[in-house]
């Protein structure tokens, strides 16, 4: 049942282990409300195909900004894969 509501709340978004590591990245180290949903928000927006590259480019930017500031916490190594992976969506 908490797929279904997922999926209906989400959309049709497939989460892999990086959108789920991004998103765990989100929690620990951001610490308002508003930017917690504005970067959840970003990732989302760069995986939905209907929108414009323009659109989608912006969500990448605000993550690999987010990634950028945590670098030095989560290890260079963990960053660089979550960009790369950053970067195959755009």
């Amino acid at each position: 049942m908490e797929g279904i509501i997922a999926n209906e709340v989400t959309g049709n978004f497939s989460s892999t282990l990086e959108d789920d590591q991004l998103r765990a990245l989100i929690e620990t180290h951001i610490t308002t409300t508003a930017e917690k949903t504005e970067l959840k928000s970003a990732l989302d927006e760069l995986k939905d195909e209907s929108l414009s590259s323009n659109e989608r480019t912006v969500s990448w930017q605000k993550l690999q900004g987010f990634l950028g500031k945590v670098a030095d916490k989560v290890g260079d190594v963990g960053v660089h894969l979550l960009k790369k992976y950053l970067e195959q969506q755009i």
